[in-house]
Parts: C-alpha cells; sequence; structure tokens
C-alpha cells in the first residue's frame, strides 16, 4: 500500500475509514460506532410515554416508554440506533441508558397505571440484567415493581430462541424482587 493512500480516506461499505497515524498504525475509524457512543457518553436519549387506552372504556390503562435521540446532529432513527449498538457491541449500555430514562420521566406516573418497557430479548444473555434491574431500584424512583410490565420488542429475533420462555421466569422470579 502507497504513502499517498494511506493519508487520504477509505471509504468502505461500512461506512467506515482507514487513517494513518503518525505512529504508522493504520486505524480503523466508524463514524456510526463513534456516534452511538456521544448517545451514551452524553444520555442523549429522552422518553416519550405513548397511551395505551382501554377500547372499552376509554380509561388509560399505562403507557408505553419510548425512547427519542436528542442528539440534535444524528441521523439515525432509534431503530437504527438499537442496530448500530448492538453492532459496536454497545446494547447493553443503551438498553440501561433507555429503562433509566423512562424510569426517571415515569416518577410522575399515576400510582397503579402500568409503565411498559421495550426490552430487546437477547439482552437476557447479558448477567447485568437480572442483577441490574432490581425492586430497590424502582422503589428509589418512587416506582412499584407491580406497574412495570417488560415488552419483548418483536423487531429483533432471539439468538438462542429455546430461552425465550425462559426470559419470563427469570423476569418474574428474579429481577424483580
Amino acid at each position: 500500500m502507497s504513502g499517498s493512500m494511506l493519508r487520504g480516506d477509505y471509504q468502505s461499505e461500512t461506512n467506515a475509514s482507514l487513517h494513518h497515524e503518525p505512529t504508522g498504525k493504520i486505524v480503523l475509524l466508524n463514524p456510526i460506532n463513534e456516534l452511538v457512543e456521544e448517545i451514551l457518553t452524553g444520555e442523549c436519549i429522552q422518553p416519550v410515554y405513548q397511551p395505551i387506552v382501554s377500547l372499552k372504556n376509554g380509561v388509560i390503562y399505562g403507557y408505553e416508554a419510548l425512547s427519542r435521540i436528542t442528539l440534535s446532529d444524528c441521523h439515525l432513527n432509534i431503530e437504527e440506533l438499537f442496530e448500530a449498538a448492538t453492532r459496536a457491541n454497545k446494547l447493553w449500555e443503551l438498553e440501561v441508558l433507555c429503562r433509566t430514562q423512562a424510569l426517571k420521566g415515569a416518577y410522575h406516573k399515576p400510582a397503579r397505571i402500568k409503565l411498559f418497557l421495550n426490552v430487546d430479548p437477547n439482552i437476557i444473555y447479558d448477567s447485568e440484567f437480572i442483577s441490574g434491574f432490581t425492586k430497590e431500584k424502582l422503589l428509589s424512583l418512587g416506582l412499584n415493581s407491580k406497574d412495570i410490565i417488560f415488552e419483548i420488542t418483536e423487531k429483533v429475533r432471539l439468538t438462542r430462541p429455546m430461552f425465550s420462555s425462559k426470559l419470563l421466569i427469570i423476569i418474574r422470579v428474579k429481577a424483580l424482587r
């Protein structure tokens, strides 16, 4: 590879660039990974709450917490952000940020109104999921564990489907103790 090729940027199909550093190393930079990191470190996620209304009587049963990106120059939508976070091995961090922001924002939710939190089904394979979501954390935010419902996002397939029934058991038995 010639020196002139190292000084220029090479765009690949993955939207990554090769850069020559003064040390002589070639470093693969990915602007999407940098964007994911910027969103995570800046906590650039804000929840919005979609009411879930009874069709029988029009009463609000609960709210689904949806995440929105607040980084002004971000070109990704939330689904693309989750895909990029998965590729960058940052899914757990993004899940925690979205869940934390949603729970903080739900502090003013009326008692006994349910809060639906979307969860990527593959997050159950991360040991931090179970230990990182406890009844004590909910109580510290003024929330009751009986009002929290995990909604398994349907946009992602489980990498190990035989564990899907285990997910509900784990959440019921351990996560909200």
